[in-house]
């Protein structure tokens, strides 16, 4: 018999593994299933996100788009929750906030009782 070259030798092991034989005399190994601790103290563990909608004008989506284009320039994965939360924490108060909200109440086009 031929001495088997590694790339046989594994083959042949796949074909017994996926037939259901054992190529090895060692008992597999237990693994345990592992739990969450509940002392995890991550913010994901103990805070629930709220789904919601939010209708974005063509304006709002181009900033969104510039946005997304320009964090995946500097390396990172975005998606527009993340994008949308970054800018929710960047932002303050005053005056310009002030303008923008009026900027965008103006483009709102929900009915509003006057």
């Amino acid at each position: 018999m031929a001495k088997k070259t590694p790339s046989e030798a594994k083959d042949t092991e796949l074909l017994s593994i996926i037939r259901g034989a054992s190529t090895s005399t060692e008992e597999p190994k237990k693994v345990e299933p592992t739990t969450l601790s509940s002392q995890d103290t991550s913010p994901s563990a103990n805070q629930q996100g709220r789904k919601t909608s939010i209708y974005l004008n063509p304006d709002d989506l181009k900033l969104l788009r510039e946005l997304t284009l320009w964090l995946a320039g500097q390396g990172r994965r975005v998606n527009d929750t993340l994008i949308i939360r970054a800018a929710l924490r960047s932002v303050q108060t005053g005056s310009a906030f002030l303008e923008a909200y009026d900027t965008a109440a103006k483009s709102d086009r929900r009915y509003k009782r006057i």
